[in-house]
């Protein structure tokens, strides 16, 4: 099932975008070989990575040409991340490509770029986000001066793709605001810690620092504005992914109700099931809607809340319906249902609940 783009925002260009992602996904992100890379000690497809990196030049899509990136804009990253969340594709994309790369992008330093962002496009350097919720919140992570430079104590939980990223930036919320250290995860100092989560495709990890050196990113206490730019973004790609996910449990669930026979008959043709696959598409349409405006009009806070509460639930229904659908192999682990069932759950709340995006509404509406 395809999404519903207006034709004159996606064109030839993104149209070809999205058709590349997909064949690439189909081709190199199978069931077995998306198995083999959860089980595997990064939680993704390296190879897959490197293709997607260096052959396509996903992960430079955010970053301007000067640093070896495409220059591209925020609706290049919904046509990729949806196909990606058809997968579910489990790759650092969202954490470093997304994130990391708009939060140096936003904030300017130019030295940070130069140093950070051409391994960044190049998908030679993951990088992550110390930071999983709307707010950084002070306290849990401290910054101090130390000679020339600067020393991180405290700890953050969870850091999603913290384990493979060979880059850290971490938000710390002081007196004078919100300033961005670029951390080295090698160091002795730091001690990765990974997380039992619900969603397999998406590692993340408690990350800790015992007086580590850190390098601070544009001006102390200036970083707000570009965090909250670049929190955006991410939340934008989220939605996204949920949209790709929720159509490709569209799609499975169609299929095995044309297929699947009870009574001498397929099992779409019972008024329950069509019922369910109604809703479904409601849902499907609904969600695909708001990425669009949410991609290419400008920052609308009210819509960003909007669509994140509505996605996440909406996602979620969708990949519980079509375990019911399934029936009792759906539930097996060899079905790759509960992969959606586990990502759409874990994606509900990142960067906030829906009943904090919905609060964050009102809040905007005044209410």
């Amino acid at each position: 099932m395809t999404a519903v783009f207006v034709p004159e925002v996606l064109d030839a260009h993104r149209e070809d975008l999205a058709a590349t992602v997909r064949t690439l996904v189909e081709r190199q992100s199978p069931p077995e070989r998306l198995r083999a890379a959860i089980a595997s000690p990064d939680g993704f497809d390296r190879d897959l990575w490197t293709v997607m990196a260096e052959q396509v030049g996903l992960a430079g899509l955010l970053v301007a040409e000067r640093y070896g990136g495409a220059g591209g804009d925020l609706l290049d990253v919904v046509v990729v991340q949806r196909e990606l969340g058809r997968g579910p594709v489990p790759s650092p994309y969202l954490s470093s490509a997304v994130f990391a790369a708009t939060l140096l992008r936003e904030i300017g330093d130019a030295a940070a770029c130069d140093r950070f962002l051409p391994g960044i496009a190049a998908g030679t350097t993951i990088a992550a986000v110390a930071a999983a919720d709307w707010d950084v919140a002070p306290g849990p992570v401290a910054a101090t001066p130390a000679g020339a430079g600067w020393r991180l104590t405290g700890e953050r939980s969870p850091v999603p793709d913290a384990m493979a990223a060979d880059l850290l930036l971490v938000p710390v919320a002081g007196p004078d605001g919100l300033s961005v250290f670029a951390v080295d995860p090698a160091d002795p100092s730091v001690t990765r810690t990974p997380l039992e989560v619900l969603d397999l495709t998406r590692r993340q990890a408690r990350v800790a620092f015992a007086g580590t050196p850190a390098t601070l990113v544009g001006p102390p206490g200036g970083a707000g504005p570009a965090y909250a730019a670049s929190r955006r973004a991410t939340v934008v790609a989220l939605v996204a992914e949920q949209v790709g996910g929720g159509e490709a449990l569209m799609g499975m669930s169609l299929a095995y109700a044309r297929t699947r026979h009870q009574f001498g008959r397929p099992i779409g043709g019972f008024q329950a099931v069509k019922h369910k696959l109604a809703e479904m598409a409601l849902d499907v349409e609904r969600m695909a809607s708001v990425l669009v405006p949410l991609a290419t009009e400008p920052a609308d806070d009210t819509l960003l809340h909007l669509a994140k509460a509505y996605c996440g639930e909406a996602y979620f229904r969708l990949a519980a319906e079509n375990i019911q659908i399934h029936g009792g192999i759906g539930f097996t682990w060899e079905h790759a249902s509960h992969l959606y069932f586990r990502r759409a759950k874990s994606t509900e709340f990142l960067f906030g609940s829906p009943e904090f995006h919905r609060g964050q509404l009102l809040r905007h509406l005044g209410v």
